[in-house]
C-alpha cells in the first residue's frame, strides 16, 4: 500500500527513499485523554516510566485541551 502510493512521486526504491523513521508514543497523551474515570498521578508517572524502559525515545505525555474536556486532566492526590 505504501510501496504503491510512494511510487507516484518517485521511481526510486523504497530503500533509498526512507532513510530514518521516528517512532513517538502518544499512549500517555492521547489514551489517557479517552479513559472515563481520573487516573491518579502515580499510575501515569508508572507508565510513563515502563514506556521509557522499552528504549523509546520520544514519549508525548501531556496535551493541550477544551475547556469541557478538563476533567480528564485532573489528578486526586
Amino acid at each position: 500500500m505504501i510501496r504503491t502510493s510512494l511510487r507516484q512521486f518517485s521511481s526510486k526504491p523504497i530503500s533509498q527513499l526512507v532513510k530514518k523513521v521516528k517512532i513517538v508514543e502518544v499512549g500517555p497523551r492521547d489514551g489517557l485523554q479517552n479513559e472515563t474515570r481520573i487516573v491518579p498521578a502515580e499510575t501515569k508517572i508508572k507508565l510513563i516510566d515502563m514506556l521509557s524502559e522499552t528504549g523509546l525515545q520520544s514519549i508525548e505525555a501531556n496535551s493541550s485541551f477544551l475547556q469541557n474536556g478538563f476533567h480528564r486532566y485532573c489528578t486526586v492526590t
